[in-house]
Parts: C-alpha cells; sequence; structure tokens
C-alpha cells in the first residue's frame, strides 16, 4: 500500500498542516518502523523500471524518481542530526536546508546510479561520483555558539 504525501501543505509556510498530513499519511504506523522498511519498499517501487523511468522528471522543473532517492538520502542524514539535538538539547534550533539547492549543488541529475538502500547515496557527495561542485568547503561562513 503506497501511503504518499503529494503536493500538501508548504512545510515552511503551514507548519501545522503540513505535520497533520504527515501523521494522516503514517495512519497507524510506527514512524520508526515505516523508516527501517523505507529501503526495501523504494526496492519494490522501482524494480524493473527502466533508466528512462527513473531519470526523467514528472515534468519540467519537477524531480525525476533518482533525484527523490538522493533527497531521501540526505532528508535521512538531515533528519539523523535533528533527532540527536532534540534529544540531547533543551529546546534546540533546528537548520533549514534549501532542496532545490542541494539537489543542484549535491549532484542529484547527475548520478549514474540509484540506490534504494540510500547507502551509496549517503556518500555520493565526497566520491568521484559526482562533479565537484563549484564552491569550495573553504567558503564556510560561520558556525554559532
Amino acid at each position: 500500500m503506497t501511503h504518499a504525501v503529494a503536493h500538501g501543505p508548504d512545510p515552511v509556510t503551514d507548519v501545522d498542516a503540513y505535520l497533520a498530513s504527515l501523521r494522516d499519511a503514517l495512519g497507524s504506523r510506527d514512524p520508526l518502523v515505516v523508516l527501517r522498511e523505507m529501503p526495501s519498499e523504494l526496492r519494490h517501487a522501482i524494480d524493473g523500471l527502466s533508466t528512462e523511468s527513473l531519470t526523467t522528471p514528472e515534468r519540467t522543473g519537477k524531480w525525476s524518481i533518482r533525484d527523490v532517492i538522493q533527497h531521501l538520502a540526505d532528508s535521512e542524514l538531515v533528519g539523523g542530526y535533528r533527532f540527536r539535538m532534540i534529544l540531547a538539547h533543551d529546546r534546540p534550533t533546528l537548520a533549514g536546508y534549501d532542496q532545490d539547492l542541494w539537489a543542484k549543488r549535491l549532484g542529484y541529475a547527475e548520478a549514474r546510479t540509484v540506490d534504494p538502500h540510500l547507502r551509496r547515496s549517503r556518500h555520493r557527495p565526497f566520491t568521484s561520483d559526482r562533479p565537484h561542485p563549484s564552491r569550495g568547503c573553504g567558503e564556510l561562513t560561520s558556525i554559532p555558539d
């Protein structure tokens, strides 16, 4: 059974509605079980798809299946960091990120493989599987106290 949140409320401008849509998509399922089962569900969902199907955006300006899987890998990393911040700090400030900028600068569209297990996707920015970004790591602006 597919439980997708598509074209729902904006997570920045309508946080409460966005969170409600996520709870609705989960239903009675445990979120940690859903996260644990996601790689096998992704593998099942893309099994047998052609390279063209995996790499063609649904329409101009939108992401392909490959791009979405790259995004899921990044979101898993960001989510893990945020969970740790919530557990370790009282009312931490959680930084947002521009998912489209990440997609562009981390080379989602240039990925040569689609890894539904997310393992290779997690490490892609640090391997030769992608072009190096035009901005280097030396341009870090600040680390707040």
